[in-house]
């Protein structure tokens, strides 16, 4: 019996910390919380605000992050950033022992405008 109200509370538990890791949509310029922000200066994940494409491509990649996809201001991107028009991201896979999700990468002409990510405490899991 000791081992099902653990196991219960474990669960709740994992339950309830993992719905504190949603982030709003869109994510409000200047947030920086471990599982979810965005930024327009500064650096974070290794990316400065400004670098070029083509660096932050290197950057992203040395650190170990997982390319998935040049993306536009459609669906799930345009509900975490707020983008409008043909504004367009690279998106990076982080999967960590208590974080998973995606880090964006917005650009305009070329250079890093902000950085975005939106993080998990547990892997989404496909039913």
């Amino acid at each position: 019996m000791k081992i099902v109200w653990v196991g219960l509370g474990a669960l709740l538990l994992a339950a309830s910390v993992s719905g504190c890791t949603h982030a709003p949509k869109p994510i409000p310029v200047g947030t920086n919380s471990y599982y979810y922000g965005r930024i327009d200066a500064g650096s974070k994940f290794g990316v400065t605000v400004g670098d070029t494409r083509e660096t932050a491509r290197a950057r992203m990649t040395k650190a170990g992050y997982a390319y998935n996809a040049d993306i536009g201001c459609e669906n799930f991107f345009k509900d975490i950033s707020g983008c409008a028009g043909d504004e367009r991201a690279d998106s990076y896979s982080l999967k960590e022992a208590v974080r998973h999700g995606n880090i964006d990468l917005q650009y305009r002409d070329g250079r890093v405008v902000a950085i975005l990510w939106d993080f998990n405490l547990l892997p989404s899991v496909d039913l």
